[in-house]
């Protein structure tokens, strides 16, 4: 009599233990489904603040968006490097700079790291990019091809920092 009564015992203490656990489970998906939602809609009100679309950003094929400020495009003298040709684009989130770049230093460079800043009509910094220049003979040029995975496409000026 006292064997059926200790497996009696065992088998409901079992059975607080899976009842338990299957709780557990269902609290940690509802916690993660309620994470998963919150995120979406912080997400898509980002997406829908960048994506707004500013009188210098034309979309020329495919879906790529080509940003023709006057600002950015123009040509920028910074640390002995020449900016020019500089083109800001976007396709499906994103964002590429380009850029040739010219040595005008009067000597051979080394390699030199450059920031990037994007800002807005207002002044206010969007991002900083960052990338390298590659090291120059005087009056050599290169390109400079620096992306980030965010939409940047209303970027109104560009300030360079060489370092």
């Amino acid at each position: 009599m006292e064997k059926s009564s200790k497996k009696g015992k065992k088998s409901s203490v079992g059975l607080i233990w899976v009842i338990i656990a299957i709780i557990l489970i269902i609290v940690i998906v509802v916690a993660v489904t309620r994470d998963k939602g919150n995120e979406n809609n912080n997400t898509t009100n980002t997406v829908n603040s960048n994506t707004a679309t500013n009188s210098y950003v034309q979309e020329i094929e495919s879906g790529v968006k080509l940003n023709t400020s006057s600002k950015i495009n123009e040509a920028k003298e910074v640390g002995g490097y020449k900016f020019t040709n500089i083109q800001l684009t976007t396709k499906d989130g994103i964002t590429t700079l380009l850029m040739d770049v010219t040595n005008t230093s009067g000597a051979s460079t080394d390699l030199k790291n450059v920031e990037i800043t994007l800002v807005d009509e207002a002044g206010d910094e969007l991002t900083t990019l960052k990338g390298v220049i590659v090291a120059l003979e005087n009056n050599a040029s290169t390109q400079l091809n620096i992306a980030a995975t965010s939409d940047y496409i209303n970027a109104y000026d560009l300030k360079i920092t060489v370092e």
